[in-house]
């Protein structure tokens, strides 16, 4: 039962939702809240820390290429090897970013490669009411060609 009540936590159930799985062998029925807290506090302090360092240990070997394999042999004894597999491109990826502080960069530049031309806003509003007098100026000639009876051209 400490297995899966650890277990459950990892994967982020409620603690409410785990009372109702855990039945008290006594009785027959699940268990309340209390009883969980009381007689799993361990596994309820640990169960999503367990489950982290089992999801960083899988990302960790797919991002190496490096695989834990737990070989039981014949007589019953275990050994652990690390056998190559296969790298995952985009766990190392994510690792890189997320673990190492690495991002992807672009440069931008500006016209043919060049450097990026700024301008002040200054400058910005001037060249627009330099271009609303050009067209206030268009607009009162027409005006004004109209008025004379011209046909604009």
């Amino acid at each position: 039962m400490r297995k899966r009540v650890e277990s459950l936590v990892g994967y982020g159930f409620r603690q409410e939702d785990i009372c109702k799985l855990i039945i008290n062998p006594q009785t027959g029925e699940p268990i309340s809240k209390p009883t969980l807290e009381k007689h799993f506090r361990k596994e309820i302090d640990t169960g999503s820390l367990v489950a982290n360092a089992l999801v960083a240990e899988s990302m960790f070997q797919q991002a190496t290429g490096r695989a834990k394999v737990v070989r039981v042999h014949d007589d019953g004894t275990q050994e652990t090897v690390r056998e190559p597999v296969k790298p995952n491109r985009t766990m190392g990826i994510w690792w890189s970013k997320a673990r190492m502080g690495w991002s992807e960069t672009r440069r931008i530049t500006g016209k043919d490669g060049g450097p990026i031309q700024f301008e002040e806003k200054s400058d910005a509003r001037e060249r627009v009411a330099r271009k609303l007098d050009r067209l206030v100026a268009v607009l009162e000639a027409l005006a004004s060609d109209e008025d004379t009876g011209g046909d604009g051209g």
